[in-house]
């Protein structure tokens, strides 16, 4: 069985990997520019646009003249907001999902969107992830997708349902941190209930991962409280 499910992750890895064949490998000074965080780079020249880009929907091709954000990935398959919210670069993450809210819907080679990212982030205390305008502009770019579900060039399902290689939700991936149950978590759960029933890999929904992340603490207070 378990040689089955890393068989069954491999291909979807590959398949990953061939969806984003098209893109171009990222240039190393986009990449730095990206992990820094480097809002004039990316956003400096283009300010007499702002206004036409904040009212471009999800799946537009309006702007793909704009090769620092649409077709250029890193090694690993991230995007510009993967890696905006991977080293915790808050404000430039606000400011890309503000212009390029469709970026929320592309994979990594691991299957990641950056919903998953943040997802696996929201539990670190000093990740700026719980600031409500960041949350808010997570639902303004899922909200869309309720208000605008055929739009083209938009993917199918959900940002909020997407898999990636080990079958996890981004609701899995902050049910593996039960203390932020309440927080992101039910930010998730207020666009779908039924997401809470998805199995991935292993069988677990998110509600396994969230019981077996508290026995874990449980047992982590006993051993402690065994040593003092």
């Amino acid at each position: 069985m378990q040689k089955e499910l890393k068989l069954l992750a491999s291909l979807a890895q590959k398949k990953n990997k061939e969806d984003a064949f098209g893109k171009k490998l990222m240039e190393e000074k986009v990449y730095m520019e990206a992990v820094k965080g480097n809002m004039e780079y990316f956003f400096g020249k283009n300010e007499q646009n702002q206004d036409s880009t904040r009212s471009t929907t999800i799946g537009s091709d309006s702007h793909d003249n704009d090769s620092k954000f649409q077709s250029q990935i890193a090694p690993d398959g991230s995007n510009v907001l993967h890696l905006a919210i991977q080293h915790k670069h808050v404000e430039f993450a606000k400011k890309v999902m503000e212009c390029y809210p469709h970026l929320i819907w592309e994979k990594d080679y691991n299957g990641d969107t950056p919903l998953h990212t943040a997802a696996k982030l929201w539990c670190l205390k000093d990740s700026g992830l719980h600031d409500s305008y960041f949350k808010a502009r997570w639902e303004e770019a899922c909200g869309r997708y309720l208000a605008n579900p055929s739009e083209e060039g938009l993917l199918i399902i959900p940002p909020w349902r997407v898999k990636n290689c080990q079958g996890n939700t981004p609701l899995h991936e902050v049910m593996k941190s039960a203390r932020e149950l309440m927080d992101f978590g039910e930010c998730l759960l207020s666009f779908d209930l039924e997401v809470i029933t998805y199995a991935n890999g292993a069988g677990d929904t998110p509600l396994h991962l969230c019981e077996q992340q508290i026995n874990l603490e449980r047992q982590s207070k006993q051993c402690i409280s065994l040593n003092n």
